[in-house]
């Protein structure tokens, strides 16, 4: 089996694991145990936090799916940030092989860190209703059309820059 992971930052929630039909997300926990040393164990570059999460995903054995990960990554930043509003981070990619070795990506705009206090705010009784939500809009066929891929592409990035008007940055 393979797995799949990122770090996660800018959730706010009162759970401590939010379960979606093909991925979770977990709290890094304030305290020694499973979560916390996975977190440091697949994200060591990345520092992980007690207020972080991470993603994780599992894959069947397949050589085709190595290939597939990094936009079903992409596909699940778009639908969250679609859902709901809030400046929710993508970090560090990772995936572990069935040999149980780590395989990380090089860090992109699409999965830059940017600091914010517009939080990510999500419940675990949301988790079914933006299931629902994502299986409507991947049944779209303008989905994989030239036009929208650039504006996905375009969105994507745009939410990883900083947004303060106070500052004078609104590129996004």
């Amino acid at each position: 089996m393979i797995k799949s992971f990122v770090l996660v930052k800018n959730i706010r929630s009162k759970s401590e694991e939010l379960n979606f039909e093909s991925f979770k997300l977990v709290k890094i926990g304030s305290s020694w145990d499973y979560d916390l040393k996975t977190a440091q164990h697949l994200f060591a570059r990345a520092m992980p936090l007690y207020k972080d999460w991470f993603y994780e995903r599992a894959y069947d054995d397949n050589d085709e799916i190595l290939e597939k990960i990094p936009f079903d990554i992409e596909d699940t930043l778009l639908f969250l940030r679609l859902f709901k509003p809030g400046d929710l981070v993508f970090l560090h990619l990772c995936i572990e092989n069935e040999n149980g070795e780590l395989l990380s990506q090089l860090p992109y705009r699409v999965m830059a860190y940017i600091h914010t206090t517009h939080m990510y705010n999500i419940e675990s009784e949301e988790c079914a209703e933006f299931d629902a939500f994502t299986k409507e809009i991947s049944s779209l066929n303008n989905l994989t059309s030239a036009w929208f891929q650039t504006a996905r592409r375009f969105f994507l990035y745009g939410g990883g820059k900083e947004y303060n008007p106070r500052h004078n940055e609104v590129d996004r």
